[in-house]
């Protein structure tokens, strides 16, 4: 996290400014939000007027004053999925830790069967850290609860590219593992979601996109094309694949919202993008 972090320079003001003003409009943001091969990304039922002051402050989640970022955590049934893909011959570990959780998780490489059947019982107990959990929390730069959507949102500023990859995992996207977490989070009955459509999308700069490997998040093909790509292959794929809306840019929105304080080395686009 340097001196030119997102979720800081980027998000920060822009959420402070939608939570402080009541007639900005939060939608503006969400119907500009494009896939380049997609006519539609945000479906017309939300073609209305969203104001984060109409909004309960705990359905906020974002890094700044007094706020952070959600914890989305991976259902047991994925857990459970990458306890297999681990124990498997597909899979070459990526992280050495400590002595004792090495030496338990050496077995699991050797897919010895009592080590497996271990950890698969630590997971179905619910437990989230231990020498048998190789994901943990994933957390979107913004996560907002409303009354019939949850959005997410990732951004990107100075980075060079999005995340493809995990400590323990080479093939896992970000913005998958945002959404899994979503669903996962969308399915709990004690956050009463699960009539909520879940609406995932990226932030980024312009630049963002003219680099090869990011240009797969401009199109519904080139998610897809990622989804392929992970580690392991979810049973809810379709449900990933329709929450995913696409991206729009930081000049975009600075065009649109020219009194959000947002760094100076992003100008309003000068053309239509």
């Amino acid at each position: 996290m340097g001196v030119n972090n997102s979720s800081i320079k980027c998000v920060q003001p822009m959420m402070k400014y939608f939570q402080n003003n009541d007639k900005a409009d939060f939608g503006k943001i969400l119907r500009a939000v494009i896939l380049d091969d997609v006519s539609h990304s945000i479906p017309p039922f939300f073609r209305t007027n969203l104001y984060l002051q109409q909004i309960d402050p705990e359905n906020i989640f974002y890094t700044g004053e007094g706020n952070k970022e959600k914890a989305l955590w991976q259902s047991k049934d994925y857990l459970l999925d990458l306890i297999d893909f681990i124990s498997s011959s597909e899979y070459t570990p990526l992280k050495k830790v400590s002595k004792e959780s090495q030496s338990k998780r050496d077995k699991l490489f050797r897919c010895d069967g009592e080590t497996v059947g271990e950890a698969k019982k630590e997971i179905q107990n619910g437990k989230r850290t231990g020498w048998f959990v190789f994901e943990g929390a994933t957390h979107p730069d913004v996560f907002i609860v409303t009354n019939d959507f949850i959005i997410i949102i990732e951004a990107k500023w100075t980075e060079k590219t999005t995340t493809t990859y995990t400590t323990n995992l080479k093939n896992r996207d970000q913005m998958i593992r945002h959404i899994q977490g979503a669903i996962n989070y969308k399915k709990d009955p004690k956050n009463k979601c699960q009539d909520k459509r879940i609406i995932a999308f990226y932030i980024v700069d312009e630049r963002f996109l003219d680099k090869e490997k990011n240009k797969y998040i401009r199109t519904r093909d080139g998610f897809n094309n990622a989804l392929d790509k992970d580690s392991i292959k979810p049973e809810n794929r379709d449900e990933i694949i329709n929450a995913y809306t696409g991206y729009i840019t930081w000049q975009k929105i600075k065009k649109e919202f020219p009194e959000i304080l947002l760094p100076k080395e992003i100008e309003a686009e000068k053309s239509h993008v």
